[in-house]
């Protein structure tokens, strides 16, 4: 199955655990970035705790993980970390030319 091959391809990296945590299927492609790995996961979830503007806690590696597909506001400003988190506007400032195309994705 596809999850399994996931489990087994992204095991032991990005954060991942190894294939039997089924980390690689769980931590696959989520939200409108397509947040990948635990490692990444738990960034955004740190991100979210810091911000002073949210009054609830949340574990997108974990118990809230479900919340960046099913919940369009939760997904918009995870994705919105993400993009802060990693400057991207940097590559899309001024003109946008294959090579910063590449960075973002």
């Amino acid at each position: 199955s596809n999850a399994q091959l996931f489990d087994v391809t992204y095991a032991c990296r990005m954060g991942n655990r190894g294939p039997g945590s089924k980390d690689g299927s769980t931590f696959a492609g989520k939200g409108f970035i397509h947040l990948t790995g635990r490692w990444e996961y738990k960034q955004i979830s740190i991100a979210w705790n810091n911000d002073s503007d949210n009054n609830q806690k949340m574990e997108f590696h974990g118990k809230d993980i479900d919340l960046l597909t099913t919940n369009l506001d939760i997904a918009i400003k995870a994705s919105l970390y993400y993009w802060s988190r990693k400057d991207i506007n940097k590559y899309v400032q001024g003109n946008v030319s294959s090579e910063n195309i590449q960075q973002i994705s």
